[in-house]
Order: structure tokens, then C-alpha cells, then sequence
């Protein structure tokens, strides 16, 4: 990381910090996405799996958020959105336009130009949600894709509860 990105970071976390201290963290939405594969974890490493370039293991796109008091239901993004946005370039208009959307729409809205880059630990998604989830479903392989989802939605509950 250059000393410019450790500056940039710096600031902008400072600028989270009195957001924070102005008592407005209660107000504050976390949210992400994860892609979680039907496949056993598997250590690059030490495994090998000799796999034909045009075979991909099925995989399901997962958005959830969190609150100080609470958290949304995941939300499965569906492949044919998917599939609509690489083919028509589509993601970059479409950050666009939600980030337009929360501006206008969402008071205290932190953009994306003022979230600290190249800093996951910033988010309660990344940095332990997500590695929770992915630790308790990785351990196994399912037949399918519904299978993977309901182990998600399972294991989704069960995080914030034992956490």
C-alpha cells in the first residue's frame, strides 16, 4: 500500500470516527455481497481438481445489511441479473444510479468516494459476518444450489444470535 493510499485511509476513517462520536452510529447500515460456491472448501494449496476452463461450480451471489440492532434477510441475487449486467456493462451504471439514489434519498448517506479504499475491515460484512457464514457452510458440498441457500438463510440466523 502506497504512503497516498495510508493517507487517504487515515482521513477517511477519522471522517467514520466523528461520524461515529456524533451519535449517529445508531443510524449507520452496513451492507455488502458475498459469492458462496455449492463446492467444498478447498486449500489451493495442497488440493488439486483438474477442471475443463469452461467448468465453474455453481455458485449463488448473496446481499445482506446490518444495523446496530438488527440486520436484513439475505437476498439471492438472481444469475439472470447477473448474466443482463455483464452483457450490457450494466454494474457501473447501476452503482451509479443507486449511489445517486441514497444522496438524495438517505440523510448522512456516506458515499463511496468517502469510504476509506482498500479497507474490508471497515465493514462488519467483510471482516466477520461473511468469514463466519463461509467457515460454517465451506465444510460441505451440496447437491445444489436451494441447498446452498437454505444452509445460508440457516446459518444467517444462527451468526447474529451466537455472536
Amino acid at each position: 500500500m502506497s504512503p497516498m493510499h495510508k493517507k487517504v485511509i487515515l482521513t477517511k476513517a477519522k471522517e467514520l470516527l466523528r461520524f461515529a462520536e456524533s451519535g449517529e452510529w445508531p443510524n449507520l447500515v452496513f451492507s455488502n455481497e458475498k459469492p458462496f460456491v455449492i463446492q467444498q472448501f478447498m486449500n489451493e494449496q495442497n488440493d488439486r481438481v483438474y477442471l475443463l476452463a469452461s467448468q465453474k461450480p455453481a455458485m449463488v451471489m448473496v446481499w445482506a445489511s446490518l444495523t446496530v440492532d438488527g440486520r436484513s434477510p439475505l437476498v439471492f441475487i438472481d444469475s439472470e441479473i447477473k448474466k443482463r449486467k455483464s452483457i450490457d456493462s450494466a454494474p457501473s451504471h447501476l452503482a451509479r444510479a443507486s449511489q445517486e439514489w441514497l444522496r438524495n434519498e438517505v440523510p448522512r448517506f456516506i458515499s463511496t468516494a468517502q469510504w476509506p479504499p482498500k479497507s474490508p475491515d471497515a465493514n462488519p460484512l467483510d471482516y466477520c459476518a461473511w468469514y463466519i457464514m463461509e467457515s460454517k457452510v465451506s465444510t460441505k458440498k451440496y447437491q445444489s444450489v436451494d441447498q446452498l441457500k437454505q444452509a445460508l438463510r440457516r446459518e444467517w440466523v444462527n451468526i447474529l444470535q451466537s455472536h
